[in-house]
């Protein structure tokens, strides 16, 4: 079983935060991540150490009113990271999610909204 991990680094830009991901498969972008998970997967998300601009907390992940919830209630915050695993029958879906987090010396809440997906069985099967 493939599990995923996903970090979290905060980054400025014109006096606005940004969210770079990236993730154990090698996949990154800022304020935009399309991983790919397999049912029963479990998915794990992370500040990246040694980043200059620290995420001191995780406070909220889920999935966006509208998508698919390949979590449900799996999904939980775990110390300082957050957790869930994919449902078995997630095959085909993909959950557009929020994740809200605070940067150190900052008091405002930020937010990032990338996307899961989970390739159809077809797909599962060569990976």
């Amino acid at each position: 079983m493939a599990n995923l991990r996903i970090y979290l680094e905060a980054i400025k830009e014109k006096g606005k935060y940004q969210l770079k991901l990236s993730d154990s498969d090698g996949n990154s972008g800022i304020d935009n991540l399309i991983s790919k998970a397999k049912p029963n997967a479990k998915v794990k998300w992370e500040p990246k150490r040694h980043a200059d601009l620290k995420i001191t907390k995780i406070s909220k992940i889920g999935a966006k009113d509208g998508s698919d919830d390949i979590f449900g209630k799996t999904l939980k915050p775990v110390g300082r990271n957050w957790r869930g695993i994919v449902k078995a029958d997630a095959a085909g879906k993909e959950e557009e999610y929020f994740i809200h987090y605070y940067v150190k010396g900052e008091d405002k809440e930020q937010v990032c909204d990338p996307l899961i997906r989970v390739p159809p069985d077809d797909e599962n099967d060569g990976g």
